[in-house]
């Protein structure tokens, strides 16, 4: 693992630091998020929405509350990975030892993506799905033989919120003939809240991606 840490310094700010330094580094490169650190400890993460709406005259210290305590440790799975990146827009991933507090350093979404290019999910050209149905109506092998009639293939999924209402499902699937299959889906009354092609050639990952991927080996 330490031979696929990149040192992002320019990623990495000291407690001490006020806010106008990072928002220098703001204008200079295109983060989703700094790192925070105190002495190789690691503090959390700031993203770039919080970091703009603070004082530039505090530092760091001054808003410990703000931080985020978003981090991988340093034998993470890719679903450990894939977790964060459907809940937060974050650049680059702070290396944490098991005791969670020693900053190992960080890594970007490219070095993860070769760390696991060998591994049985094909995330390479997947799409993820995500379907919304009235949870009385809802039914998961009815979700997969949808699939399977439209000669999708589904490497993952995940439900991702569920109540008396409305059950939620996130799907990590190929499909070469997406519109149909969303099609099909309407037909039996899913909403497709949202679907995002996962292209993770590194160039066309961008910094302000939005990521909606939940993955549960099937």
């Amino acid at each position: 693992m330490k031979n696929n840490l990149k040192e992002h310094n320019v990623n990495i700010i000291n407690v001490n630091s006020t806010i106008v330094d990072a928002k220098t580094k703001l204008e200079q490169e295109q983060f989703n998020n700094f790192i925070i650190e105190d002495k190789s400890n690691f503090i959390g993460i700031i993203f770039r929405a919080d970091l703009l709406n603070t004082d530039e005259n505090l530092t760091f210290d001054d808003i410990r509350g703000k931080l985020h305590q978003v981090f991988l440790r340093e034998n993470f799975t890719l679903f450990d990975w894939l977790k964060i990146i459907s809940n937060f827009n974050i650049s680059i991933f702070p290396i944490v030892a098991d005791d969670e507090k020693t900053l190992i350093g960080s890594i970007d979404t490219k070095s993860v993506l070769k760390k696991f290019e060998h591994t049985g999910l094909n995330v390479e050209s997947s799409i993820v799905l995500i379907l919304s149905k009235a949870s009385i109506e809802f039914s998961y092998s009815e979700v997969f033989q949808i699939a399977e009639a439209n000669n999708a293939k589904i490497f993952g999924s995940y439900i991702s919120n569920s109540n008396e209402e409305e059950t939620e499902i996130v799907l990590n699937l190929y499909h070469m003939g997406l519109n149909e299959l969303l099609q099909s889906y309407r037909r039996y009354e899913y909403d497709i809240i949202s679907y995002h092609v996962e292209d993770l050639h590194y160039e066309t990952i961008k910094a302000n991606s939005e990521y909606f991927s939940k993955y549960l080996t099937v």
